[in-house]
């Protein structure tokens, strides 16, 4: 599954462009080759926050992380300890790649955000989980 062209763009940050997906998912799409430090893993996590609450809502964030060239710890403790569950309920990290898979794997190794967060190897993957996460992080 590719990136659908007809998915609304909700904005951009330093190094990323973010994509409605569903109406409980976003998809992150960083640039190419790009450090995700604290400012923009900031930026990432207000935009997302910012979204959610005018729209009354929550869901679930997939990253295509095989993009990213570096993060910093600085950044991985953004996604751990800012992360507002009530509007961010997941982080499906869509890895490809060796580099990918390692990068995903040291953010869930030392990262440990407060919400779920899972590595999958291809987006529709990661998509099929987000739907399903945000209906049971919000059920009953």
């Amino acid at each position: 599954m590719r990136i659908d062209p007809l998915w609304p763009v909700l904005g951009r940050t330093g190094n990323a462009s973010f994509l409605l997906a569903d109406p409980h998912v976003i998809v992150v799409v960083p640039d190419e080759g790009c450090t995700d430090d604290r400012a923009t893993a900031r930026e990432s996590v207000i935009l997302q926050h910012e979204y959610w609450k005018a729209q009354g809502s929550y869901g679930v964030a997939v990253v295509l992380i095989d993009r990213v060239g570096h993060q910093t710890r600085d950044a991985r403790g953004v996604y751990q300890y800012d992360v507002d569950p009530a509007l961010i309920c997941g982080f499906g990290l869509v890895a490809r790649s060796p580099f990918g898979r390692a990068v995903a794997s040291v953010f869930l190794g030392l990262a440990r955000p407060l919400v779920p967060t899972r590595m999958f190897v291809n987006l529709e993957a990661a998509l099929t989980w987000g739907r399903t996460r945000t209906v049971e992080s919000h059920a009953g």
